[in-house]
């Protein structure tokens, strides 16, 4: 088989790839409209408004209170089906255009296990409230591709709208957005103001954004709520939503306002303790091997090479550093590995990366082969401390290949069967 053969099949098979992605999310959504057939505590989370007063993340749940009231479970599902399906179709676009360089590279970023495809087949993180910053991220990195390649204004002011917009309104959506977008935000704004503007003036811009982000952040911490305001807003809820919770009431997202910070680190330390936080290791450990595979593709290095690169491994870590106020204070740690790889991996196809010139003096006495080799011990004894292997039987969250609604479908359909999609499914999560 040629390559440009191998190309148009695996072309083809990310499309397929992200059809499939949108039926399944459909089964979960759609196909049963009136029921709830994903994480009950995302559902519930995306109905935290302001009838108790102002509190951060609840513009979503206000909108929805005053438009859909009675029907909740009806709009968020048409909510959910329409934010997947466009999360499919944008990192779909994205395999496409790596699919340019590198046909073994797109097929890998497809098929990815923090890609589009095991979100949909698992039946996960489609319908969490992060995904309007993905749709954000990747909407402004593919009109920043097409902007490289031909520099137009109004391509550029696309752009910078969208950043703009997403840095005005996301927040009050959830307040962890800046823990997603703004390190990205921050080198796609660079990118294309220094095309513009002078030295000087970019650097200006740039401090206003980062000072914006911040001040909004910090304002909105002030507004975490209380466990009083999560009573009510319980209340403001439908019967009809209501009814989807346990019968012992307030329930979900909403039951973690007023959380206390000692209880959402208490959580991580705890997950630490059980020894079972650590699989999440090998996930990240799999996100940077996807994007650093990803990265030798666009740039083209060897894989070995661009392993060793120090562009690529500096912009990897700053990501993940960006994400660590997010293991410490909530225990959906899966939902920051997701993060994670979406964030790099667009980074690393646009180009974009951390610069850093020389490394600050009290870091440079860590770089010395001895003190490398310290600091890799030190690592291996502290994950020796909180790792432990289960002896059988390991049991993840979320559907498989052999089970989901897409399969499941079939053998109803084959056997004369209507498949009825339980009232409530999900395990209780963490804010």
């Amino acid at each position: 088989m040629n390559s440009a053969s191998s190309s148009l099949l695996v072309r083809g098979g990310i499309i397929a790839l992200a059809m499939v992605s949108i039926i399944l999310i459909g089964l979960h959504t759609l196909a049963s409209i009136d029921a709830l057939d994903w994480n009950n505590w995302a559902f519930f989370e995306w109905l935290i408004n302001y009838q108790s007063g102002f509190i951060r993340r609840g513009l979503a749940g206000e909108l929805i209170h005053r438009l859909g009231f009675g029907y909740e479970i009806y709009w968020i599902n048409c909510l959910v089906f329409l934010l997947g399906s466009a999360l499919v179709v944008l990192l779909a676009a994205v395999a496409l255009r790596i699919g340019t360089t590198d046909v073994k590279a797109a097929l890998l970023y497809a098929l990815a296990p923090t890609g589009y495809f095991w979100m949909a087949l698992s039946n996960q993180f489609y319908y969490r409230k992060e995904v309007l910053f993905y749709l954000a991220i990747l909407g402004s990195a593919l009109l920043y591709l097409t902007w490289r390649r031909n520099p137009r204004h109004s391509t550029a002011w696309g752009i910078l709208g969208l950043i703009g917009v997403s840095s005005l309104i996301l927040p009050f959506i959830h307040e962890a957005y800046p823990f997603f977008c703004l390190l990205y935000f921050f080198l796609l704004a660079r990118a294309v103001v220094s095309h513009y503007l002078s030295e000087g003036a970019t650097r200006w811009i740039l401090r206003a954004f980062v000072a914006q982000n911040l001040l909004l952040f910090v304002a909105l911490s002030w507004f975490k709520g209380s466990v009083e305001q999560s009573t009510l807003i319980w209340s403001s809820l439908s019967p009809a939503a209501q009814g989807l919770a346990d019968p012992n009431g307030l329930h979900g997202g909403i039951s973690a306002i007023g959380w206390s910070v000692f209880k959402e680190v208490a959580l991580a330390v705890i997950t630490l303790a059980s020894g079972m936080g650590m699989y999440n290791l090998f996930a990240l450990l799999m996100v940077y091997l996807i994007v650093g595979y990803l990265f030798a593709a666009v740039s083209g290095k060897a894989p070995a090479e661009a392993y060793r690169d120090r562009g690529f491994n500096t912009t990897f870590v700053a990501v993940v550093s960006s994400f660590l106020p997010l293991f410490a204070m909530g225990g959906d740690w899966g939902r920051w590995v997701v993060g994670i790889f979406i964030v790099s991996s667009t980074m690393v196809v646009g180009g974009l990366f951390v610069e850093i010139r020389r490394l600050p003096a009290f870091f440079e006495r860590f770089t010395s082969p001895r003190a490398l080799g310290t600091l890799f011990f030190l690592a291996l004894f502290g994950l020796s401390l909180i790792t432990r292997v289960p002896e059988c039987c390991i049991s993840g969250s979320g559907d498989s290949y052999y089970h989901n609604r897409f399969v499941s479908a079939i053998q109803k359909r084959l056997s004369g069967e209507v498949e009825q999609a339980p009232q409530l499914s999900g395990q209780p999560g963490n804010p």
